[in-house]
């Protein structure tokens, strides 16, 4: 999972535990305003259950700033990558590699090594005049050889180098 998909469904939890939280003070505030402004003594066997209208609403609030603490620790512990931004070039596989590769397969890694290190598949494919299933069935080869991952980014693969092995 990407960092941006899980920091998009942490926002997404974060909005849910805002919504428990809102629904429980409306409920509160609803529940003090019965309190006050009824008159218990004459309510006959309820006269001693007032405190029944905080039943619901005290641990949805109590679930509602658990969802919230949850999610906003586990936004700050991700850091955001952007695809644009790399602290470092990764180390890209030298010359005696790339000659052991096929021509197909040498050229889709001497893209990526131009594109910055990755780059998304269908616009690979369409610079260096692939199909689909062929540009997939290189990727997936140098995949098995450890040259490059693929990740999914809003639906799309996004092929990277890996790092060379120290």
């Amino acid at each position: 999972m990407s960092s941006n998909h899980s920091n998009s469904l942490a926002a997404a939890v974060l909005l849910i535990g805002a919504l428990f939280i809102t629904v429980s003070i409306i409920a509160m505030i609803g529940a003090l305003y019965m309190y006050r402004y009824s008159n218990f003594e004459y309510m006959g066997m309820m006269r001693g259950m007032s405190f029944y209208a905080f039943v619901v609403p005290i641990p949805f609030l109590i679930i509602g700033i658990a969802i919230v603490a949850y999610s906003l620790t586990s936004m700050r512990s991700r850091p955001a990558t952007s695809l644009v931004e790399t602290a470092s070039p990764p180390s890209f596989p030298d010359d005696q590699v790339l000659k052991l590769l096929p021509e197909q397969e040498r050229r889709v890694v001497e893209y990526l090594m131009e594109a910055g290190g990755e780059a998304f598949q269908y616009k690979m494919a369409r610079d260096l005049s692939l199909d689909k299933v062929k540009s997939w069935r290189i990727i997936r080869r140098l995949e098995e050889k450890g040259l490059v991952e693929v990740d999914k980014v809003k639906g799309r693969n996004l092929i990277r180098l890996r790092k060379h092995p120290a």
